[in-house]
């Protein structure tokens, strides 16, 4: 592999540039990986196009150099690439194709030339010139994408990875039946084709005659089926809701039937049956979720996830090349994915980056990163006042579909009683803490589901306003009052506030100081590393946590399931039969105004009275991206989709 980091090339000029036409001797310095490389005659400037001795060069770049003297040929092969180019001609042929050259290869003084630019982008690097006073510097890097990561990823086994960390690696790994675009619109992907029936409750897949595995085995309907059995067995947590509406699949989960009566069904190598129990109309949304991606036979059995770049198969159009735990991740583009002609850049790095030591925002404004802030990272004060430094800096923003609340946990007191969770939200005013926290136009949120989910005709939220408690403190003061005496309390108890790193503490101290102010609440804060806090999520061991959510598919239940008693990702202890029925009705009705009427009683119902989370804003995705980089699409919850991404200066 060549190495990630960037390959650079330091041009010093002694004078002015050359006139056009004109070959001038000019000291130039290449260093390539700490190391200067020697030639044996100094390199050249020629009609604009710098000019170096071909032998050295190739040597560098770890490549066979074959020179006949006759033909005066030069002939340079490796990396999977093999380059002529002959003395005098404007046309060299990279594998076979012909590239027309500005400036033709020289020989001067019985030393062959060849130009700079050419040889770096016919082996996939990107060159970058910049011009100084009295310098040039030009810059080779691998033909690569660079993102920055928070963290490491959990694992990269899709069936489990529900955090960006995770999930943006295995976009490039990995691919599903179908996949979205930046609307939401279905596109197919592994499965080429499909069939609906006419009730809606049985649809058929075709795969790709073309879909392979890295390895070279092919993609079958069995491995999609036996997949959704692993994720169902290791009972992961988003998945196993995804395939909770296909028939018998809830029959199976609790050992009254056998997974061959599931309605999944491999009717060849080739064709993936799937009957559903009800109608779903956002089925093949959820289809597009990297936890219904498939994995290869030799990972299936494994309880354990192996992420050795060794033995580590995917089919989607990267594979992992290395992963150096805490430094960085590596995918490789990979040639035997169906559609690799769409697939430009050679690789795509995630650097695992920090606020203290490796900023994120530094690295890109020192050239080092493409891509700093959402989805990978938040963009702070501080970060902001770096990127507006520089008026050439490309800022974005952009709404997703996604919620920022505070959640808290009903199975303790005194966060049982719902006129103290009440209390607590009505003592918040979100307005006031979005506008002080954020230097951009954010929307408060007094609902769970944001905007962008789609709802009859338009957008869910546009149809169905905000359930909302609103800021009053005198009501807040007496539902406190009256909540502390239902559970025999004088005075509220000590309560920890539960965040993770980065930015969010500054939230939380608002928060607090508002509670403090408006209740004569004392609170404390504690931070804890990302996977320590997910873990206190999980088993409870929290008292109020931050937390956010973005859709999984697109449709108000990515939002409203999950407080069902049957969700997975049920971390708030409220179980409640009257909202689980609103939302079986919801499922069960055919109308598309009924239903979402349905999901809105649900939603005030699960807000305004039962007060089990405390909304505080909708999420927009704030980042800033080179220029130079094209065609990345930001989906409606917030990821992006960089595999079709390419470069242009």
């Amino acid at each position: 592999m060549r190495s990630i980091y960037a390959l650079l090339v330091t041009v010093l000029l002694c004078g002015l540039f050359p006139v056009q036409g004109h070959a001038q001797e000019t000291p130039i310095h290449v260093i390539l990986n700490g190391k200067e490389v020697v030639f044996p005659a100094p390199p050249r400037i020629e009609n604009g196009t710098t000019l170096v001795p071909f032998r050295a060069l190739f040597e560098a770049v770890e490549m066979e150099v074959l020179w006949d003297n006759n033909t005066q040929t030069i002939t340079a092969q490796g990396n999977q690439k093999k380059l002529h180019l002959r003395i005098g001609d404007d046309k060299a042929t990279n594998n076979g194709q012909t590239v027309e050259l500005e400036t033709p290869p020289q020989l001067i003084d019985d030393v062959a030339y060849v130009p700079l630019r050419f040889v770096g982008e016919a082996l996939d690097y990107l060159v970058d010139y910049q011009r100084g006073n009295d310098s040039i510097r030009i810059s080779l890097r691998v033909s690569a994408l660079r993102f920055p990561l928070s963290g490491d990823p959990v694992s990269l086994d899709p069936a489990v990875s529900t955090n960006v960390n995770s999930m943006q690696p295995l976009i490039g790994l990995f691919e599903g039946l179908v996949r979205t675009d930046e609307k939401g619109n279905i596109l197919p992907a592994t499965a080429s084709s499909w069939d609906i029936s006419e009730d809606m409750k049985t649809y058929r897949f075709n795969i790709r005659p073309d879909a392979v595995w890295s390895n070279g085995d092919a993609v079958t309907a069995q491995d999609f089926a036996a997949s959704w059995k692993r994720v169902v067995d290791l009972n992961a947590s988003l998945g196993v809701d995804f395939l909770s509406h296909i028939d018998q699949v809830n029959a199976y989960r609790q050992g009254k039937v056998g997974w061959e009566d599931t309605g999944i069904r491999a009717e060849s190598d080739k064709v993936l049956e799937i009957r559903l129990e009800n109608p779903i109309p956002y089925f093949l949304q959820l289809l597009a979720d990297i936890t219904l991606v498939p994995v290869h036979s030799t990972a299936r059995n494994l309880s354990l996830w192996n992420d050795d770049p060794l033995h580590f198969v995917s089919n989607g159009p990267f594979i992992l090349e290395s992963w150096d735990l805490g430094n960085y991740i590596v995918l490789q583009k990979n040639p035997a994915y169906h559609s690799s002609s769409e697939i430009f850049f050679q690789q795509v790095h995630f650097i695992i980056t920090d606020y203290m030591d490796h900023n994120p925002t530094s690295l890109y404004v020192k050239g080092e990163l493409d891509w700093t802030g959402a989805p990978f990272t938040d963009l702070n004060i501080p970060d902001l006042g770096l990127l507006y430094q520089d008026e050439t800096n490309e800022m974005y923003v952009k709404s997703k579909a996604n919620t920022y609340y505070y959640l808290f946990n009903l199975t303790q007191k005194p966060f049982n009683n719902v006129k103290v969770r009440k209390a607590l939200t009505m003592a918040i005013d979100n307005e006031t803490i979005v506008q002080e926290y954020f230097q951009i136009k954010v929307r408060p949120a007094h609902g769970i589901v944001p905007p962008l989910i789609k709802g009859e005709k338009s957008d869910y939220r546009d149809e169905y306003p905000d359930p909302s408690i609103e800021f009053n403190v005198t009501e807040a003061k007496k539902l406190l009052k009256e909540g502390l005496q239902e559970e025999g309390l004088s005075t509220f108890p000590a309560v920890t506030i539960t965040v993770n790193e980065g930015m969010h503490y500054l939230i939380a101290e608002k928060i607090a100081k508002m509670w403090k102010k408006n209740l004569g609440i004392q609170l404390k804060l504690h931070v804890v590393d990302a996977e320590t806090w997910r873990a206190s999520l999980k088993t409870s061991d929290y008292q109020v946590a931050r937390t956010g959510y973005y859709a999984d598919y697109n449709d108000p239940t990515t939002f409203l399931d999950m407080w069902s008693s049957w969700s997975s990702k049920n971390y708030s202890g409220f179980d409640d039969d009257f909202y689980d029925q609103l939302l079986q009705k919801a499922n069960s009705v055919t109308d598309t105004h009924e239903r979402m009427r349905i999901l809105a009683e649900a939603e005030a119902y699960l807000i305004e009275d039962q007060a089990v989370i405390m909304p505080l804003y909708y999420t927009p995705n704030l980042w800033a991206q080179k220029k130079e980089i094209q065609n990345i699409s930001m989906g409606y919850n917030g990821l992006i989709d960089y595999t079709r991404s390419y470069y242009k200066p």
